[in-house]
């Protein structure tokens, strides 16, 4: 009898020290993917501060200083089927003079968002924006009403290019100063989505200022008021701020589930993936992952901190391996933000620079020869093209002067409209 159990208690102790090796090997795997993950999140911290979601949220601002509730309540209140979306989409396409053919549709749609632009006009009214994301929530934080917030800026637009085809100088210049109003109420959101979602809003409203400079005469106070509004809006970097945001979440998100946490995590996980024994046998793939995460992030967040001509070009990259699935998922798209971003700053500069020449003409006759004049009566600084880190591309033109940027050629590459709103050639 003993002879026939011999066997079977043989394989019993080759099963039972192979599985004591798979524990020794899948531990010590996973402390070294530990320790090096840690590691490489402490010399994120030093150059980027706390990786934790922690972090993310903008300072508090008391409820009544706060627009954000406001333009809640106002894209919520956007009533734009597809038909009148065309028709306004049409109209604010910066291909030349607006088509008054559609003039009566914008009107109309323009006439059934009134309580909407009405609260859009009151919302500026308070100094500061926070949209009390509850970034704890990992990538299940409720957003803002995004599509709601993009038809509000294409109204806005519409309602300031309308103004202007009827002569109305001072209500379009109003408009415009709200949409931007209204683009910076996303300005220190670490979310890459409401940032990609701001640049769209933004690049419409300095469509529809351009229009305002070609078509009409604003006087100095006004176009100070928008410079400054202009340069507001732009002080943060909002495609970086967004880019640190989603490495931390997603940093976050890795590390949770590796450590067995999934209480802030999604969800609607499988029930496998949510189980201990599942995530504790996944640790160290997860953990690698996230390093190799970090590790990419950590190179596109040094390369946005660079203007865009100093940042490498086609660096030398390793192919992430096989398990490494969110570096391999979320990484690649990160390359047309980073150059969406470049595009944002470049037409802000040149917004800026334009509304500059405008006011030293009011002041001085004519427009300068050069950009060097401007400084420091109208601009803080030089003017800088993030595409070739010199001056844009000025040069006076009869009575009025064309000025763009090198940024051109790149938003052609991309299936975008915002390469329209790179060169200005102001007529007068």
């Amino acid at each position: 009898m003993s002879d026939e159990k011999a066997p079977r208690r043989k394989l019993w102790l080759i099963l039972a020290a192979l599985l004591a090796l798979f524990v020794v090997v899948h531990s010590s795997c996973s402390v070294i993917a530990g320790r090096r993950l840690a590691s490489l999140a402490e010399q994120m911290e030093e150059r980027w501060g706390d990786m934790s979601w922690r972090s993310l949220a903008p300072a508090k601002i008391e409820r009544a200083d706060n627009r954000a509730p406001v333009l809640r309540a106002a894209a919520e209140l956007v009533v734009l089927e597809q038909p009148q979306r065309k028709t306004v989409g049409d109209f604010i396409l910066f291909r030349g003079e607006p088509d008054m053919a559609l003039a009566d549709g914008v009107r109309e749609a323009l006439d059934d968002n009134r309580l909407a632009l009405g609260l859009l006009g009151e919302a500026v009214k308070r100094p500061g924006s926070n949209w009390n994301i509850p970034y704890r929530k990992g990538p299940e934080a409720d957003i803002p009403p995004l599509l709601g917030m993009l038809n509000l800026s294409r109204l806005n637009a519409a309602r300031a290019v309308l103004a202007v085809a009827e002569g109305r100088v001072q209500e379009a210049a109003g408009a415009i100063e709200e949409g931007l109003a209204l683009c910076s109420s996303f300005q220190d959101e670490p979310v890459l989505i409401i940032q990609l979602v701001r640049i769209a809003m933004e690049w419409r409203q300095l469509g529809a200022l351009r229009e305002l400079l070609m078509r009409t005469e604003p006087d100095g106070p006004t176009l100070t008021g928008l410079q400054r509004r202009v340069a507001r809006n732009n002080e943060t970097d909002g495609i970086h701020l967004g880019t640190l945001g989603e490495t931390k979440v997603m940093f976050g998100t890795i590390r949770d589930i590796a450590n067995g946490n999934t209480s802030l995590v999604k969800t609607d996980l499988p029930k496998a993936m949510r189980s201990g024994v599942v995530t504790w046998l996944m640790r160290p793939v997860l953990r690698s992952d996230a390093r190799a995460y970090l590790e990419k992030m950590s190179g596109v967040l040094e390369d946005q901190a660079l203007l865009y001509y100093r940042r490498p070009v086609n660096p030398p990259t390793r192919e992430p391996a096989f398990y490494q699935v969110m570096t391999k998922l979320y990484v690649p798209n990160m390359l047309s933000a980073t150059q969406r971003g470049s595009l944002a700053q470049a037409r802000a500069m040149v917004a800026e620079t334009a509304l500059a020449l405008r006011r030293y003409r009011i002041d001085h006759g004519g427009y300068p020869d050069g950009l060097e004049p401007l400084v420091p009566d109208y601009m803080d600084e030089r003017p800088v093209d993030p595409f070739t880190g010199a001056a844009p591309d000025y040069r006076r033109d009869g009575k009025g002067f064309v000025l763009k940027s090198e940024g051109e050629e790149l938003a052609i590459e991309l299936p975008t409209k915002m390469d329209r709103v790179l060169v200005w050639r102001i007529p007068h």
